[in-house]
């Protein structure tokens, strides 16, 4: 199955530079991993909020994602991965919970314990349904 490794903008000549998507730290116990999903759109977990506004607004920034196969032998599914982490039952709770309250689903995260080589890459972009969030609930600014 194809997983992805989304980034901003900002990062896309550094992983092109070094051609490898490095890993990236998270809360503490879980160690650096290279994180991805098979989500099609970017995960809000991920997407930079406004919090000046009432309700907060997901911020439009350019993204990119990157191509793998999820029967790499390096990548693990998160919900088996998960449970190896010494000590981290509360940061994974409170990740996943995160996570789950703004619409994502941890069930379908993938992660490496290696740096990543690059194949191939193209734009990315945010699930038009999920604008800002009111009262835990998504709403489409957008929407009539």
């Amino acid at each position: 199955m194809k997983i992805y490794h989304y980034t901003k903008d900002s990062q896309l000549e550094k992983i092109l530079g070094a051609g490898f998507i490095e890993m990236c730290s998270s809360l503490a116990p879980i160690p650096d991993l290279v994180w991805m999903t098979s989500e099609k759109f970017i995960p809000n977990l991920c997407r930079p909020q406004d919090h000046t506004l009432s309700p907060a607004r997901f911020l439009d920034v350019a993204y990119y994602r990157f191509e793998f196969d999820s029967s790499d032998p390096g990548i693990k599914a998160w919900s088996r991965y998960q449970r190896t982490i010494k000590g981290g039952r509360k940061a994974v709770t409170s990740l996943n919970q995160r996570a789950t309250d703004l619409k994502d689903n941890p069930k379908r995260w993938f992660v490496s314990e290696t740096p990543l080589p690059i194949g191939y890459y193209g734009g990315a972009m945010a699930d038009p349904e999920f604008n800002f969030f009111m009262d835990g609930q998504s709403v489409n600014y957008f929407a009539p």
